[in-house]
Formats: structure tokens, sequence, C-alpha cells
């Protein structure tokens, strides 16, 4: 366990912490390792950060800043080295992301069709907090970061500097320890960067640590403490900006404004041996910057202008360019520039426990299934013309089945004796309750593939909330809709075409059901292993949704297959599944009746639900350890 004064003494402490992405899956490697090494993106990083400190993290694109503060935040796993957050190793999921928030600057990781109050209570569930310190601290950050109009308004109706602030209010909605903003002022307008900018020194002010990555050197010197470089995933230097100016300025930058005699040939300075640069001048006059070793004095320059005839207007020193330093630590290997320590901060600039403002997991477990379902049902609202489609798809699709009935019923009427004999009816349970093998079958899968494309999958995962928990909640909705679409069919083809189900064994048909949908779920979660590996190319839901179309007898009865097929189709868990809800819809028969089906659909479940959590157990890993868990 770490010690107190460890944790007093660090918000951030990472010692040879290393990434190496492996190559490129593919369906070789799938198994076995590559021959090929991989991508090093994080090369043995060992930092320091106080509590309260404001430290920035610089680099070219590519110098593995991105990949660094998704490791600290636990989203992909290291190939060696340590580190601690608050005091927490990395192994600890729950508590560093419990401290931390990350502002990524992604839009797409908010839900478009929602408001920014929907939004940040969906999130601020998923950190388990109560819904009364979700609403206070909604209401502190629509003070602090100015949200009123990015609160009621659609996320896709929101100009880029409210997104970018209602990024930020995210990240700090559970009042983290430590804040990770990953270049969050991008695309913004200098108005919006300096309203920004003003609001992180406010956040740092307030106890928390601001570990900042950009791209805009400027804004390193303006909030940063510290700042580090990093280039080809090493730290080139970690200091202030004022050591970095000291260490890497072997030369003087001066700044002369000159007058030419006429007659003079070529200028002194194209022959001088210092790096010299024009800039603009008046008319009549010019204007050199030149830099010269430490060691010589500006005199030098003036002597050798005196020589030549030059009347000096005026000279004087300049600072370097943070450019200059930049360009300087990347391109060259060898600089030798002292680490900076940690600044010292006081206790008192923590940021404040406060107590009941997360509720137990068991409870929390269920308000985040809630919240999911809260999530899809407003997006579902949203999209008003589409759930009418759909009401109407359900009464098209029954009416063109009575009519068929109505042609080729009697033709099918012997295959159908111990149903009843009626074709429709048959069809009828065929076509509702295959939508839960499609539910089953793609839910899961549908689940990280809408968080990957849409971007939201990283900012549930930078939550306390397993991506299990993730996975099994956002399929909930999927299996509500397909319920009463279920319904639908049914009271559509009973009341408006006289479907006989006045025998139905209602009991019996549950029980078919439930065991049917943890068997259906089983190949759901395998399915969604096999996105997390391969992104695309689900052989699992293609060789399932083809195969029973064909021969699970949705269409029509099994017993018109040939031997061998019915032989294959009796391996499918949605041939029982629909031939023990028809035996109980159609003939009211009871769970002896449908006992064989229910066998079937239970060893299947045996079989395939442990061995989907398996796969997808060992596909979270891969995925996490190769950095993709949320690319597609």
């Amino acid at each position: 366990m770490p010690s107190r004064r460890f944790i007093l003494t660090h918000a951030i402490e990472t010692i040879s912490l290393t990434k190496r992405y492996p190559p490129r899956a593919n369906w070789r490697n799938l198994l076995r390792p590559a021959a090929e090494a991989g991508v090093l993106a994080v090369d043995n990083v060992s930092l320091a950060v106080a509590p309260g400190e404001i430290f920035g993290l610089l680099g070219p694109n590519g110098a593995g800043k991105s990949t660094l503060v998704r490791l600290l935040c636990t989203l992909i796993l290291p190939n060696s080295g340590q580190a601690r957050i608050c005091g927490h190793d990395l192994a600890d999921e729950t508590a560093v992301k419990t401290c931390v928030g990350l502002a990524g600057g992604e839009e797409r990781s908010f839900y478009w069709r929602l408001s920014g109050q929907q939004n940040l209570h969906f999130y601020g569930t998923l950190q388990g907090l109560t819904d009364n310190y979700i609403s206070r601290r909604i209401e502190e950050l629509e003070r602090t970061l100015d949200l009123s109009e990015a609160l009621t308004k659609r996320f896709d109706r929101l100009s880029t500097g409210m997104r970018r602030r209602l990024d930020v209010a995210r990240a700090l909605l559970h009042n983290p320890q430590v804040l990770f903003l990953d270049e969050p002022t991008r695309s913004l307008d200098p108005g919006a960067v300096a309203r920004l900018h003003e609001r992180i020194r406010e956040i740092a002010e307030t106890g928390h640590t601001v570990f900042l990555v950009t791209h805009q050197l400027a804004e390193a010197e303006a909030l940063c403490d510290r700042v580090a470089i990093m280039h080809q995933g090493q730290l080139r230097a970690v200091a202030t900006v004022g050591d970095l100016r000291r260490s890497l300025i072997p030369r003087r930058r001066y700044v002369l404004t000159m007058i030419l005699p006429d007659g003079l040939v070529s200028p002194p300075w194209t022959s001088w041996p210092w790096p010299a640069e024009e800039l603009s001048a008046p008319q009549g006059q010019c204007r050199v910057a030149v830099e010269l070793p430490a060691q010589l004095a500006v005199d030098v320059l003036l002597n050798l202008l005196f020589v030549a005839g030059v009347r000096i207007v005026d000279v004087h020193a300049e600072k370097a360019p943070l450019e200059h330093l930049f360009q300087r630590l990347i391109e060259e290997d060898s600089i030798p520039i002292s680490p900076s320590p940690p600044l010292p901060r006081s206790p008192s600039s923590a940021v404040p426990a406060e107590p009941n403002i997360r509720i137990p997991p068991l409870p929390a477990a269920l308000r985040k299934a809630w919240a999911f379902i809260r999530r899809d049902v407003q997006t579902q609202i949203s999209y008003r013309l589409a759930t009418l489609l759909r009401v109407l798809g359900i009464f098209f699709s029954v009416a063109a089945f009575f009519f068929v009935a109505r042609v080729f019923g009697t033709a099918a009427s012997p295959y159908l004796a111990e149903y009843g004999g009626n074709y429709f009816a048959f069809v009828l349970v065929g076509i509702a309750f295959a939508a839960y093998q499609s539910v089953g079958l793609y839910a899961f899968s549908q689940a990280i593939r809408s968080g990957q494309t849409e971007g939201t999958l990283e900012a549930m995962l930078a939550t306390p909330t397993r991506l299990e928990m993730i996975l099994g909640a956002s399929a909930l909705w999927s299996f509500v809709q397909a319920s009463f679409q279920v319904l639908g069919y049914l009271l559509v083809g009973v009341l408006l075409f006289g479907a006989p189900l006045e025998r139905a064994n209602i009991g019996t048909a549950l029980m078919v059901l439930l065991v049917a949908l943890v068997a259906f779920s089983g190949l759901g979660i395998l399915s969604a292993s096999v996105i997390l590996v391969t992104k695309r190319g689900d052989p699992i839901n293609l060789l399932f949704a083809s195969l029973t179309t064909l021969l699970s007898g949705v269409y029509y009865p099994v017993d018109v297959l040939p031997a061998w097929l019915r032989t294959l189709s009796n391996l499918l868990p949605l041939t029982h599944a629909l031939q023990g809800m028809r035996l109980a819809l159609l003939e009211g028969a009871g769970l002896i009746q449908v006992a064989p089906d229910l066998a079937m659909l239970g060893l299947f479940a045996v079989v395939v639900v442990p061995g989907g959590i398996l796969a997808f157990r060992w596909a979270l890993r891969k995925a996490r350890a190769d950095g993709s868990l949320t690319q597609y």
C-alpha cells in the first residue's frame, strides 16, 4: 500500500513507464505474437507531478502524448514500468478513475441528440454519483464554466467553444483530484481560448492538478508551472519554461536596425559565421536578427558593421522564440538539461474530499442500467419519424403474411398439425420471436460498434464503470424494444387479423423465452468478442443469421426440409425456441410438452454463455494491450 507521504507528495508519478503497440493485427498473428516489434509509443517515461500543479506536455504529432495520457487513465495497458495516480497503482482501475477526469477534446464523445444537461447527468451516473450531487455539481459548473446555453440546447446545436467547455465540465463533474486536458483549445477562436485559459487557472487554484497536453507553446508558457517535451516516446526535458530557456540558449539573439552605405555590394552579415535572419524594416533601413554564441559580446558585431561603413540605428537583445527551443529539443538527441523537481505545494492545495457523493455498488449498478435505458429512450424520442415508421412496418409486415397465408395456407396445413394447422398464426409467432434472436446476436456487438464510431466508448470507459456493465446495459433497450415489437406483432395479428391465440399458455411461453434469451445472449457476447478484436467482419452473426432464416422454421415448418438439413436445424437454438413458443402459444402446451426444447436451449446456453464470457475477457485484454479498444 502506498504511504501517506507518497500520496501527499505526488499527484502523478511514473517510473520507466513503457508502451509498445504490437504490429497491426491480422488472422496470422491473432493467436500468436508477430515477428515485427511493433511501435514504441512511450519509452521509459519517468516523471512526477505535484498536487495542484499545472503540468504541460508538448511534442510533435506521434510523439506519444495521447498514449501517455491514456495509460495514466487506465484506458490502455502498459508493457512495463509503474505509475501511480494519487497514490493508486494503475492496476487499481476503479480507484484511479475515481480520482481522475479526462477531457479529450473529442466532440464525438457526447450524444449529439441529447442536451448538455442530459449528457452530464448520464456520465455523472456512470461515475456512481448521487442524483443530488450531480444536480449540485452541474449548477456549480454552470456558473464556473458559463454553461447556461450548453445545458439547455442539444449538443449538435452548440458552438465548438461551448462543446469544449462541456467536455471540461464532464471531466470535473465528480470533482477529481487530477484533470487531464488533451488539447482542449484545439479549433477555438482567440476569445474562446482566453476564456478557457482563465477557467483552467481557476480550476488549478481550487487544488486540482492539471495535466495539459498541447501543441501550443505559448499556451504552455502562459499556463504551466512546468513543461515536459516529448519526442519519439521519450521525455527530452522536464523543466520550467525559464529553465528550458537558460539550458537551451548557448546563443544570444540580437536585433539590429541599420542604414547601409551606398555602393555596398553585399550585406556584411552574409559572410558572418553566425545565423542571421533579415526582418522587415522601414524604407531606407534594414533589420537583421543575429544569434551569437553566449561567450561573444554584441560589440563584435558592432565593430564589423563599423568597419563596413554601416550606421547603427538600434540594437536590442530579444528573448528566443519558444519554437526555437522546441525544435532544438526534438532535433538534437543529447542536450544536458537538469530536470526540475515537482513544485512544492501545501497540503491545503489538495482537492477537499466530499463525503456521501457516491452510492454503494449494487444500487449504483441498477442506477447505471436505468441511465442507459433513459439515454436510449431520450434518443429514440428525438427520432419521431423513425419510431412512427417502425410501428407502421409492424402492421404492413403482419398484413403481408396474412394475405400470403390466405393463398398458400392450405398447402402447408399437413405440416402444421402439431401447431393447430393455421399457417398465419404459425408464421406470426415465427417473425415475432425471431426478433429476440436478432437482438441477442447484434445488441452487444452493436453496443461496442456504436460506442467506437460515435466516440462515446472512451468517455464511458474513463468512468469507474466496467466494460461488461457498459456492454450489458447498452443492450437493455434493444431487448425492451424487441419486446414491444413482439407484443405489437401479436396484438396486430390477433386484433386486426384474427390470429387464433386464445389457447396460449403464457407461463410456458415466458419460460421458453427466458432460456432462449440466455442462449441468444451467449452468442451475442461471443459476437462482441469478435468485434473487439477484428473491428469488422463478424462470422458469428453471419453464420447464425443466415442459417436460422433458412433452417429454423421462421417462415415454414422444419419438417419440409430434407433429413440432413433437419439434423443441422436441430443444432440451432432458434429452432427449439420457436418450436417451444409455438406449442405454448398455439396449443397451450405446458412445461412437460416443451421439456425437450427447453433442455436443448439450456444445453446450448450452458456451453455458449461461459464460452462467450471467456472469449470476451480475452478479447478485452487483447484490445487494451493493443490500444485498440476504442478504434473501429
